[in-house]
């Protein structure tokens, strides 16, 4: 599991923690089954972070591959919403 709140605390804002999450998302799903990320504790993230972090892992795998692999938890409703628009964004792109 990855929580978000170890790499941003409540809030998940920038751009450097997009990246660090980014990382480490991307070098978990290489090497496993399924990447369980949650949201817990983490009261905002900005389009800014989930552009950096989730964005550029709908660039780097398939859509139908994460759709299996990547599971979001405990996310609140807005960014949940904001995080699917920028999916969506990148599905259309690749």
């Amino acid at each position: 599991m990855v929580r978000i709140y170890d790499y941003t605390g409540k809030y998940a804002d920038s751009k450097e923690q997009g990246v660090k999450a980014y990382k480490t998302l991307k070098e978990k799903i290489i090497h496993q089954y399924k990447v369980v990320v949650s949201f817990e504790n983490v009261q905002y993230a900005s389009k800014e972070f989930l552009n950096e972090s989730f964005g550029r892992i709908y660039q780097h795998f398939d859509p139908t591959y994460l759709k299996k692999h990547l599971i979001v938890t405990n996310i609140q409703k807005d960014d949940k919403e904001t995080l699917n628009s920028i999916i969506k964004e990148k599905k259309k792109v690749s």
